[in-house]
């Protein structure tokens, strides 16, 4: 089944962890994309400025972000 594992798990974690703590070359984050639907017609529906519009001076105005039609947005951690 090949070579046998050189390093414990727990040294794995710890170079894993090193390394990722060194690093200054990328971030994680999370996003999430929703379609914006007619809450009567449950058609999609270009509203992606008045969503922004609306989260202006809230905390989740620096989270908000278009995508390529107006009928997505996304919400992201950073």
């Amino acid at each position: 089944m090949g070579d046998t594992q050189r390093l414990t798990p727990d040294e794995q974690i710890r170079l894993a962890r090193e390394a990722y703590e060194n690093g200054t070359d990328f971030t994680i984050a999370v996003e999430e994309e929703f379609a914006v639907l007619d809450p009567e017609t449950l058609s999609l529906t270009n509203r992606f400025e008045e969503l922004q519009a609306a989260a202006q001076g809230t905390p989740l105005e620096e989270h908000l972000v278009g995508e390529l039609i107006a009928s997505e947005v996304e919400v992201r951690t950073g």
